[in-house]
């Protein structure tokens, strides 16, 4: 899944030509979903299978919550860190007319943090709840 999102996400930022882009490789508006739209949303879901499957194994090599949520925040900070320098080299070789902080790899590194320290502090329970607070406040 993760090499089908990846080449999925080639696909929609390189479609070929801008002035003539096929409708489901640009996002909708406002209403409605495009095969774009679910790019970003199977990252954030391949993040927590991975993070999951990450959590069992440290705890079953004997790693403490602490080293667990320690080792979490590293991996948010690697990937906003990521993130922020990847945006740096575009915006500096390419002359883009803005430095863009709020990128897609600072928001994985955002979700990894929250929802890694969630988990590991609360559990599976405080992990349903903030899931169920979270859909209905949206």
């Amino acid at each position: 899944m993760r090499g089908a999102t990846i080449a999925g996400m080639i696909v929609v930022n390189n479609p070929g030509t801008w002035s003539a882009v096929y409708p489901p490789l640009r996002h909708a508006e406002w209403h409605g979903w495009t095969y774009t739209d679910t790019i970003f949303p199977f990252f954030l879901f391949l993040v927590g299978v991975s993070m999951a499957l990450s959590f069992g194994a440290g705890r079953e090599s004997g790693a403490t919550r602490s080293a667990l949520v320690r080792k979490t925040v590293v991996r948010a900070a690697i990937l906003v860190g990521l993130g922020l320098f990847l945006n740096l080299v575009g915006f500096l070789a390419l002359h883009r007319e803005h430095y863009r902080i709020p990128g897609v790899l600072q928001r994985i590194g955002l979700c990894v943090l929250f929802a890694g320290l969630i988990y590991l502090v609360g559990g599976a329970r405080a992990s349903a709840w903030a899931a169920a607070t979270l859909l209905l406040v949206y």
